[in-house]
């Protein structure tokens, strides 16, 4: 273990355990910063109370590799290039030399209880009124409103251990619901002693995708992008710094534009104080902090896909605009695979995630301690509710893509293909749902949902085996396997649809002036799906 640090300041998270690791034997033990990256090779991932947090650390932890290898001579981050990265890959102990030397050189900003300079904080922040409000302001699992994913009722929440409020320090500084804020005394953007509302966190913004390998070691390696460079055409300035390598923020609510990834990976999207009593977090204070716009950030931020806005571009008229795709919570990563893949997105279609494009590099070069025939993606993602201000789910899926997608375009336009395929399918499946249901006397609005019920229940059944063929697709002549697979679960469903259709929708009724009945709808049904997902070979199709 690490203990280099000169004297106890209190809670370090470079010297104090705070990061929970999950080894391979399924155990979870806290490390602090120094010693997760001393084991990152003995443990599998970052765990935490909700899989946000794991976001919101890797990118902390990536943030500090990439200043340590800063070039001297220009001040920029690094890697700044592929042979540069592979070095750092071939010398993991001397790039951990490196990490440990360049901490050295900030270990008092790491402090969350420092008087002058805690991290991630604004020290002596305070409101007028001197109000403290309660932890679970900052614990995204202990919503205001309902406490669907909590596992602190009752208990808990009146104060939090020092390990646990750095875990939350660091999450609600990336994924902060909107709304209304206490107004911190200096802030000139307070009106009534109220902070309105700047957004959520930045993390909040985007919908995540991060690579993952099989120890945080090569998780490390693998998401560690060179900047500056033409593999991925991420850019960082020398400006491009962390909060502790910048002055002290102070309590003013700030509209800037970032620098690059390191200002994002780190942003300090609210000012905070905990406050505490020497043994525990007893409360705290949380304010509006920077503020920023999400369009056009696919120079900076390397972790999620871009969706090019018509609207945007046509009304503001400085260009194609681009925003963050969003991750919805009732969908399924693959179901939005053309965000994802770079041959099959259009020009002004989606921009992918600059993670995919990277690890086909890498998978293209050989670097096979890494990546193999499968690239294993995380996405990770918060739904927020009116205006942002409520927690209303939480997004997060791991899946495994074959590399062939990245490579071959042709293969990649049959898994599409294959997507769009799926959901014109289901989509004819919830129209025979939907029609039985008017028949059978439902009124439109519940007719619509016994639809949605349908479509949604096909979806699960259809997720496993379409993630499986995806990740051992191959070549186009297997994509067949599919359409086949597809074919007998709808067709299964359809037939349960009609067998289990009430006596009334056989008879029928009048629908806006036409005749519908369980026949009629079934026949609709079959035509419908022989139109979409006909019986013949992918070349047919």
């Amino acid at each position: 273990m690490n203990n280099y640090l000169k004297q106890d300041t209190g809670f370090n998270l470079l010297k104090n355990p705070w990061i929970p690791l999950l080894d391979h034997d399924g155990r979870v033990e806290e490390y602090s910063i120094m010693d997760t990256f001393a084991l990152a090779g003995e443990h599998r991932a970052i765990c935490g109370e909700v899989p946000t947090q794991e976001f919101a650390i890797l990118r902390l932890l990536l943030a500090i590799m990439h200043r340590s290898l800063k070039d001297p001579s220009t001040e920029l981050a690094g890697p700044t290039s592929y042979e540069d990265w592979k070095y750092w890959n071939n010398h993991w102990d001397d790039l951990l030399e490196t990490v440990n030397a360049y901490l050295d050189q900030f270990q008092e900003r790491f402090d969350i209880l420092d008087s002058e300079k805690p991290f991630y904080q604004v020290a002596g922040l305070r409101t007028a009124k001197n109000e403290i409000v309660e932890l679970k302001k900052i614990i995204i699992e202990v919503p205001d409103r309902e406490p669907f994913f909590t596992t602190r009722l009752k208990k808990g929440i009146s104060t939090l251990a020092f390990s646990e409020a750095a875990r939350w320090l660091i999450h609600v500084q990336a994924y902060d619901v909107s709304g209304i804020k206490s107004g911190a005394v200096g802030d000139p953007t307070v009106k009534g002693s109220k902070g309105y509302p700047i957004g959520p966190g930045w993390l909040g913004s985007i919908g995540g995708f991060f690579a993952r390998a099989s120890t945080l070691k090569e998780t490390l390696l693998m998401n560690l992008l060179p900047l500056n460079s033409t593999e991925n055409e991420i850019v960082s300035t020398q400006e491009d710094l962390p909060p502790w390598e910048m002055p002290q923020l102070g309590p003013e609510c700030i509209t800037k534009e970032p620098h690059g990834p390191i200002e994002l990976y780190t942003w300090q999207s609210r000012r905070v104080r905990l406050i505490h009593n020497g043994q525990e977090i007893t409360g705290c204070i949380l304010c509006r902090g920077d503020k920023i716009e999400s369009k056009n950030r696919q120079k900076v931020e390397p972790f999620t896909a871009y969706k090019y806005s018509d609207k945007k571009t046509k009304e503001l008229k400085i260009g194609d605009i681009y925003f963050p795709q969003i991750h919805e919570p009732s969908k399924s990563f693959w179901r939005g695979l053309s965000s994802l893949l770079p041959f099959v997105s259009d020009v002004k279609g989606f921009i992918p995630p600059k993670i995919v494009g990277w690890c086909a590099k890498l998978e293209r070069d050989d670097i096979s301690s890494l990546i193999s025939n499968r690239l294993k993606l995380c996405s990770v993602g918060i739904a927020y509710g009116t205006q942002q201000a409520f927690v209303a789910d939480m997004v997060y899926d791991d899946f495994e893509l074959s590399i062939n997608l990245l490579h071959n375009a042709n293969l990649a336009q049959v898994a599409i293909e294959a997507v769009g395929v799926s959901d014109a399918a289901v989509r004819a499946l919830g129209k025979l749902a939907f029609n039985i249901g008017c028949a059978a006397g439902s009124a439109s609005k519940e007719a619509e949902i016994i639809r949605t019920t349908t479509q949604a229940s096909v979806y699960n059944i259809l997720d496993r085996p379409f993630r499986h063929w995806l990740a051992n697709l191959s070549n186009i002549d297997t994509a067949e396997d599919w359409y086949s697979i597809a074919r007998n679960i709808i067709w299964k469903r359809s037939r349960e649809i009609v067998s289990t259709a009430p006596l009334s929708a056989w008879g029928g009724r009048i629908v806006n002036n036409r005749h519908i009945d369980v026949p009629l709808a079934d026949i609709y049904f079959k035509n419908e799906l022989a139109k979409v997902l006909p019986n013949k070979k992918v070349g047919d199709i």
